[in-house]
């Protein structure tokens, strides 16, 4: 394997590798080759001055994970509990390989000992941004990078399963050999029956095409629960992203912010949600880009999509929510309803009546351990 590595922009760097591993002996056929692409460096921002008064703090404390971990790719929120795979550790030089799992009846973390089977299957020390969903007693995690190169790969944590039986692997993205989904920063949704992959750094088509490279993408994909089968909806994104905000439910999909922007990474401003009968669509923009945000969908006087934290264009950290009426949406209003600690590159879940934050990056770039919770 020939490993090529280019350094520009802002602590950018890109790795571009083309290869297929197979599984070790005897892994068992629920464990199929995985493939490695190209791989996006994470930005990696020198602390830039905070704004001079902070707003008041309106989230209360959701206690501290175990591990500090930034860059996970977002966060489950299911069965009264907040799940965050993987991330980053400190320093972002090496990559965290376990579930913590915040109980949000006791305000507490506990972190399962289990290892996910990415991490083991390819023998790399762990993983982060990945598209992370949930639904039916499960959390999903898809694509994703280990700290070097960029995934094809599927694990799926069973929230109901015995401890230490908990993880398994499921098909990687792929609609045949020739046609495979690697991605990092991508975004998910459990609607129905069916899991919806999109946007993110993604390289898409056939892994022993030497021209194929990652991008910014708007594609979607979906994953049929029923049949365990990956298909290309067809559907784009009205503005490719990654980096970005997301979340899924009843109402549908949403995404908002990130980049598409691989020299500078300037934030986007845009909006967008997605229905599987309409596809997506525009929603209404937000005041200014942000990167690195959390997203969720909350029904607090009706369904509302709901931003938060993020990084500006100057790498500032954001503390502030905005809210916007679904399914119309006119405009994005202030929640008044501000984060205790400014953050950007967090972990996020959401209810129907709360948002979640854990760990992350802060206003001095240190990967942080806290967590917190909407008033």
């Amino acid at each position: 394997m020939k490993l090529v590595r280019v350094a520009f922009g802002l602590g950018l760097s890109v790795a571009l590798a083309q290869t297929l591993v197979i599984p070790p002996a005897g892994a068992g056929a629920n464990k199929p080759p995985a493939i490695r692409s190209s791989h996006l460096r994470a930005i990696r921002l020198a602390p830039n001055p905070q704004p001079a008064t902070t707003p008041r703090a309106n989230w209360l404390s959701a206690g501290n994970m175990n591990t500090a971990v930034a860059e996970t790719g977002g966060g489950a929120f299911l069965g009264g509990k907040l799940y965050v795979p993987g991330g980053f550790l400190a320093g972002f030089d090496s990559v965290y390989d376990r579930m913590q799992i915040y109980t949000a009846s006791t305000n507490t973390w506990t972190t399962d000992s289990e290892r996910m089977p990415g991490p083991l299957l390819f023998g790399v020390p762990g993983w982060a941004d990945a598209a992370i969903c949930a639904g039916m007693g499960r959390v999903f995690v898809v694509n994703g990078l280990d700290g070097q190169l960029l995934y094809s790969a599927f694990q799926i944590y069973d929230t109901t399963a015995p401890a230490g039986a908990r993880w398994s692997l499921g098909p990687y993205p792929a609609t045949s050999t020739t046609n495979v989904f690697f991605s990092q920063a991508s975004g998910c949704a459990v609607i129905g029956t069916k899991l919806y992959l999109f946007a993110g750094f993604a390289a898409i088509g056939d892994p022993n095409d030497p021209s194929l490279v990652a991008r910014p993408s708007g594609a979607t994909w979906v994953w049929d629960m029923r049949t365990g089968v990956w298909s290309d909806t067809g559907r784009v994104m009205t503005t490719a992203r990654f980096w970005h905000g997301y979340a899924g439910g009843s109402q549908g999909a949403v995404a908002a912010g990130g980049t598409n922007n691989t020299v500078n990474f300037l934030p986007t401003p845009t909006a967008e949600r997605f229905t599987p009968s309409g596809g997506w669509s525009s929603l209404p923009n937000m005041p200014a880009g942000r990167l690195a945000l959390g997203m969720g969908i909350i029904d607090v006087g009706g369904f509302k999509a709901a931003v938060f934290g993020g990084q500006d264009s100057g790498g500032v950290k954001l503390a502030s929510t905005l809210t916007c009426a679904l399914p119309t949406c006119s405009a994005w209003m202030d929640a008044n309803l501000n984060l205790t600690f400014p953050r950007s590159f967090f972990a996020w879940g959401s209810t129907t009546n709360n948002l979640y934050a854990a760990g992350g990056q802060n206003a001095l770039g240190l990967v942080i351990a806290s967590a917190e919770k909407a008033a």
